[in-house]
């Protein structure tokens, strides 16, 4: 079985949190860790994982600039937003508009960090059922506006 390769990039206590949801996962290795953006590009850029778990501040949320970063720096690299201090509808959504592949709401959501870590690494996204018709709403909305303004 081929092992997913994770960068994590978070403040110390979510990287422990991290380290501890993976740690035991023998379809899991975490390839590198860093707290900062810039460590987060070199760590891409070196390891090229499958994905990158980006952690957060109360309140704060990386922003899209980050995300298209790392992902114009390893294409195939895929994001999932570990958030803390927001509401897990509110969180989901917002990592969804900023082009996350999957969103967990810590301290809540961390046990499924394994599972979302290999659904996202295979192409699935990782969002809470409940914002669904949501961002399925969002994406008609964008598509309808942009049709009108290619119309004209």
């Amino acid at each position: 079985m081929k092992r997913v390769s994770v960068v994590v990039v978070a403040p110390a206590r979510q990287r422990a949190i991290c380290r501890s949801a993976l740690g035991g996962s023998a379809s899991v290795v975490i390839a590198g860790e860093g707290r900062r953006v810039t460590e987060a590009l070199e760590l891409v850029t070196r390891h090229r994982p499958a994905v990158v778990v980006l952690g957060s501040t109360p309140g704060r949320m990386a922003s899209p600039l980050v995300i298209a970063a790392l992902r114009q720096r390893s294409p195939g690299t895929r994001v999932i937003l570990l958030t803390v201090g927001l509401a897990r509808e509110v969180a989901a959504l917002e990592a969804a508009s900023r082009g996350a592949h999957g969103c967990l709401v810590e301290p809540s959501d961390c046990a499924f960090l394994g599972k979302a870590v290999g659904a996202v690494a295979v192409g699935e996204a990782w969002f809470p059922r409940c914002i669904a018709p949501e961002i399925v709403r969002r994406l008609v909305a964008r598509e309808g506006a942009a049709a009108l303004g290619g119309a004209r």
